[in-house]
């Protein structure tokens, strides 16, 4: 996982300014699924807003809102498709300070049954916004 091009550690809270629009993305050898969600935080902090679509990204049509994200009142990304992907991401903004937002990230590796289960990957960053 990368905020413009840095990459994440889940030791370390990653300094977002307010106002700035950072791009998010995560890449890999191949992925079948994914899910950023960006949630917590200060009272009054819009994560839904927060996190959105990147129209520059060269897999846009495989990226969207994920609404059951929406539906909790936490900003969230999801693919359309379980082909192959490469790099996913989308774009981070926030308008009001806040500590402790939680940026969480699920891959999907493989499906291993038709019943739906999966080899998937999860890992979770703290971002705190100035």
């Amino acid at each position: 996982m990368t905020i413009d091009g840095t990459a994440l550690d889940p030791a370390v809270a990653f300094p977002i300014s307010v106002g700035t629009e950072y791009t998010v993305k995560v890449t890999g050898p191949s992925m079948k699924g994914f899910l950023i969600r960006a949630s917590g935080g200060s009272a009054g902090v819009d994560t839904v807003s927060a996190l959105g679509l990147d129209d520059l990204l060269p897999a846009k049509e495989e990226i969207q809102v994920a609404q059951a994200c929406v539906s909790d009142s936490v900003g969230g990304l999801t693919h359309t498709n379980n082909g192959v992907k490469t790099e996913v991401g989308g774009i981070l903004f926030f308008d009001k300070p806040s500590s402790d937002i939680i940026l969480d990230v699920t891959v999907v590796d493989k499906l291993v049954s038709a019943e739906g289960s999966s080899v998937y990957y999860h890992s979770s960053y703290k971002l705190n916004v100035m």
